[in-house]
């Protein structure tokens, strides 16, 4: 959970200290569990697989990693998610290439690959890692009912029906509005706190 509470300033500064020295790897392992997960969410947005968006992930951190070593990587010329997205963008377009068009009217990389696409697919990654990230902290800190917690994900994050969540969680439609209304507001003070940690 460390990762995810600390500002994007704070890794950077950790990675600073840390990077250069192959002995201190909890920086690379805190960088690597807040970006992979999304990187890998972007690149499914953009049109890869599951094993395509995983190794384009991964190119594109063991990309970060070394231009960070080697002094390339300055914050004051554009923040971090900018940085990644370029890198993200080059390496799923080579694996839509490598791939080939299925067709005659696929849409070329380019299309797919327009920034406020690439944007959006970020945004939207970046909220669901807040929201599975404030979901997991009420289950660790706080005395919230599980069952009341598992209605929240299953209505925001699985896209069930109430009456849906109500046969699976043993709850009536009514009593299931009440936990998400319950969970609502409490995760959206949790989502509040750490989106002011996502400086970047």
């Amino acid at each position: 959970m460390d990762e995810i509470t600390r500002t994007t300033t704070a890794i950077l500064d950790g990675l600073r200290e840390g990077l250069k020295d192959p002995a201190h790897a909890e920086e690379w392992v805190r960088l690597d569990r807040r970006y992979r997960p999304l990187l890998i969410g972007v690149a499914r947005r953009l049109g890869l697989g599951d094993a395509d968006a995983a190794d384009a992930a991964q190119e594109v951190l063991a990309s970060f990693v070394r231009d960070f070593r080697a002094g390339r990587y300055d914050r004051e010329r554009g923040r971090l998610r900018h940085w990644l997205l370029a890198f993200l963008r080059a390496r799923v377009a080579d694996a839509h290439r490598r791939r080939g068009r299925a067709g005659p009217s696929a849409p070329m990389p380019e299309e797919i690959l327009d920034e406020r696409t690439v944007a959006d697919a970020w945004e939207e990654e970046r909220r669901l890692t807040l929201l599975r990230a404030a979901l997991e902290a009420l289950r660790a800190r706080s005395r919230t009912d599980p069952r009341t917690i598992r209605v929240f994900e299953l209505l925001y994050m699985h896209g069930l029906a109430p009456q849906a969540v109500a046969t699976e969680c043993s709850m009536s439609v009514e009593e299931v509005y009440v936990a998400r209304s319950r969970v609502a507001a409490r995760v959206r003070q949790e989502i509040r706190r750490l989106d002011e940690c996502w400086d970047d």
